[in-house]
This record gives C-alpha cells, structure tokens and sequence, in this order.
C-alpha cells in the first residue's frame, strides 16, 4: 500500500477544500484505492457529504483528542471509523473547535493529530484530511500528520498573499514539526474558464509560483451539479459521472497517482 496521508488547505473560505476532498477520495477509492477521509473542520461539512447520521455518531474526531489529551488509549477502529460503501470516514463535530482551546493548552499539542493518523495510516493507500478555514492548531495539527499538502484555489478570489502566508506556515511546520511534508501541488477549482477574469488569475499564479509549486493540470469546472450532489450527500462522480466536473475528478486523481508513482 502506498500508506500516503495528504493534508487539504486553504485559510481562504469558498476554495472548495471539502468537496475536493470527497472527490479526490471518492475518485481514487472508485479506481481501486483504498482510501480514508478525515474531518477536521468544527463545520463538519466533509462528514455531511459523506452521508454520515449524525445523531448516530458515538466517537468523533474531537472525542478521539480528548482521549489523547487526557492520556487514555484510543477504542478499537471499527468504534470510530465509518464506512459509506465506498470510503472510510472519521467524523468531525461541531465540539472541535472546544478541543482546539484544549489542544493549544497542552504540551505537544500540535502532534495529538498525528498520533490518531499513525494508528490508521497502514490500512490505507490515502488518508487525506479536510482541514479548516484557518491556520489555527487543528490546521498545524492536520499538517503535522501529512506528508503533503494540496492547496485548492478558486480564481474568482485568490490573493496572493493568502497563499503566500499558507506556504510560510507550510515552511514553518516542516522546519520544526514534520520534517517529511512537501507541497503537492495547487489545484484551481470553480473555474470559469471561459472568461478573461479566469484567465488574469490563473496566469497570475503561474507567474508567482509556477516555478517553485507544482501546478496540477486538471482544473474542476464550476457547475451547479456539485452543489447539488453535495447537498444529497452524493459524489458528483456518483450523482452524475458523465459531467464535466466528474471526469475533472477523475482525471485529478490520475495526475495524482502518476505523480505519486515517480
């Protein structure tokens, strides 16, 4: 197994972490991989698209930190690990952003992540993490556990610095956390590729980072479809395959294998 952990983040709101997140995974999982998803957004978004109940869910992300802050082992995997058919998926809750105080309140805090991954990791060719909207102890956390990072991008609203402030935090994490962490690559999603706003931004990014981040390929087309898969708790791939934005996904997946295989 390939047993690769890739963080996705973004400070940014709207970069479409979380539905780059499910597909990818859904993806790869369709092409044969063995993949886990886990949660690390206090907005839960990746465990609604996932389709898990939530009233159902007994050990969520936050409750497994709790565990490691207060010294307890960790329950077995099938107590906390959920299963979709097609993925496997550590919920989130609202409760991490309490667990997040607790964690910048405790000695090595910033590797309780990495603990629960390292317990999982062997069972899995890609355990990818949604991280949050913010660079706060959950994000450092999730790149303290990764051995790389995509960094989704939406044309319609990036800013320079935002991505630059990402990376230094990438930087900063590598040098004295997770010495192993590497930069995936940029992925542009909701792109409107037809018009000349889309491509301003686009060659803006190129020009500033294209000689030093890898910039991947495939770019996820805006479309309505996706909303509206997310919102049935559906992959685009399975709620409709044949569109633009599932055969994007795909082919993202394929880059990433390939890059992977190197």
């Amino acid at each position: 197994m390939l047993n690769k952990v890739i963080c996705m983040a973004n400070q940014k709101g709207g970069a479409s972490k979380t539905t780059l997140s499910y597909n990818l995974s859904y993806a790869l999982a369709k092409s044969g991989y063995k993949v886990l998803l886990i949660d690390t957004d206090s907005s839960y978004n990746l465990t609604s698209c996932f389709g898990a109940d939530l009233d159902e869910i007994e050990t969520p992300l936050n409750k497994l930190l709790e565990m490691l802050i207060d010294n307890l082992d960790l329950p077995p995997k099938e107590n906390y690990i959920l299963n979709n058919g097609v993925l496997d998926l550590i919920p989130g809750s609202s409760n991490l952003s309490a667990t997040e105080v607790n964690i910048r309140n405790v000695a090595g805090g910033d590797m309780l992540l990495s603990e629960i991954v390292a317990e999982v990791r062997e069972a899995y060719d890609y355990t990818v993490l949604d991280t949050c909207p913010s660079l706060g102890s959950l994000t450092i956390g999730a790149l303290t556990a990764s051995d790389s990072v995509i960094v989704p991008a939406d044309p319609e609203i990036w800013t320079g610095n935002g991505m630059s402030d990402l990376f230094k935090t990438v930087n900063n994490v590598k040098q004295r956390l997770n010495k192993r962490l590497t930069i995936e690559g940029i992925v542009f999603s909701r792109c409107k590729t037809n018009t000349a706003h889309y491509q301003e931004m686009v060659s803006a990014v190129e020009q500033v980072y294209g000689g030093v981040v890898r910039i991947f390929e495939t770019r996820i087309p805006e479309s309505v479809m996706v909303g509206r898969a997310n919102a049935r708790s559906k992959s685009i791939l399975e709620y409709a395959p044949k569109s633009r934005p599932a055969e994007a996904y795909r082919n993202l997946a394929k880059e990433l294998v390939g890059n992977a295989q190197k």
